[in-house]
C-alpha cells in the first residue's frame, strides 16, 4: 500500500509541475454565452467520469489492502500477480481521475466567468485587476500544493515500516488536493478575464510603501 501511495503522488506531482496552458481554438469562433455553457457541460462530464475513476480507485486498493493482509496467501504465479495489478489499476485510476477532476475545475472556472452578468456600474480595468488577483492566488495555491505534495512523496519514500511517516505522508498529499484543484480553477478563471488584456509593467512589480512621519519643531518659545 505504501508503494501505491508513493507512485501515485509521484505521478500527479509530475503531471502538475510539468503541465502545459493548452490554447483552445473555440475561445475566439464563439461568444462569451456560448462557450461557457459548453464549458459547463464538459466540466460536469468530466466531473462525472472523474468520480467513477476514483471509485475503481478505492475499490482496487481496498482490494489490494486485503490481499496483502491475508494470513495464508495462496501460492502461485498468477496470484502472487494480484497486488501488483491492483496497484497499477489504483496508481492508474486515481491519477486519471485527478488529472480530469483538475480540468473540470479550470473549465468551470472560465464558465463562471463568461456566463458572469457585468454590472452596469463596472469600473474600466475591473476585469484586468480581477483577473490578476486570479493568477496571483492560482500560482500561490499551486506552489503550496506541489510543495505539500512533494513532502508526502518523500515521506513515504523513507524506508522502513514506520507508521507516522507513512500517515504524515499521507495527510500531506491529502492537504495537497484541495489546493491544486482550487488553482486549477482560478487559472481558468484568470484564463477568461486576461484573453483580452494586455497586461501593464506595473503589475508584476510592486510598489514597496513606506509610511512618512511628519514632525514640527518650534523655533520661538512663546512666554
Amino acid at each position: 500500500m505504501k508503494k501505491i501511495l508513493l507512485v501515485l503522488s509521484l505521478a500527479v506531482l509530475v503531471e502538475t509541475a510539468c503541465a502545459q496552458k493548452i490554447s483552445d481554438p473555440t475561445i475566439l469562433k464563439s461568444s462569451d454565452q456560448q462557450l461557457g455553457l459548453r464549458l459547463l457541460r464538459k466540466s460536469k462530464k468530466q466531473k462525472a467520469v472523474s468520480y467513477i475513476l476514483m471509485g475503481v480507485a478505492t475499490a482496487a486498493a481496498t482490494m489490494a489492502y486485503v490481499i496483502a493482509k491475508e494470513p495464508e496467501p495462496e501460492e502461485g504465479f498468477y496470484l502472487d500477480l494480484r497486488p501488483a495489478a491492483l496497484g497499477i489499476v489504483t496508481a492508474g485510476s486515481a491519477v486519471t481521475s485527478f488529472i480530469l477532476f483538475s480540468a473540470a475545475m479550470k473549465n468551470s472556472g472560465k464558465s463562471e466567468m463568461l456566463l458572469r452578468k457585468k454590472p452596469l456600474d463596472e469600473t474600466p480595468g475591473y476585469e484586468l485587476d480581477l483577473g490578476m488577483k486570479y493568477r496571483r492566488k492560482a500560482r500561490e495555491q499551486k506552489t503550496i500544493g506541489i510543495f505539500l505534495l512533494g513532502s508526502g512523496a518523500l515521506l513515504l519514500a523513507i524506508p522502513g515500516e514506520s507508521s507516522a511517516t507513512t500517515t504524515a505522508g499521507v495527510l500531506a498529499i491529502g492537504a495537497s488536493t484541495p489546493f491544486l484543484v482550487n488553482a486549477s480553477k482560478n487559472k481558468g478563471r484568470a484564463t477568461v478575464l486576461l484573453k483580452k488584456q494586455s497586461i501593464p509593467f506595473s503589475y508584476y512589480s510592486k510598489p514597496i510603501g513606506l509610511n512618512s512621519i511628519s514632525l514640527s519643531i518650534p523655533l520661538s518659545n512663546s512666554r
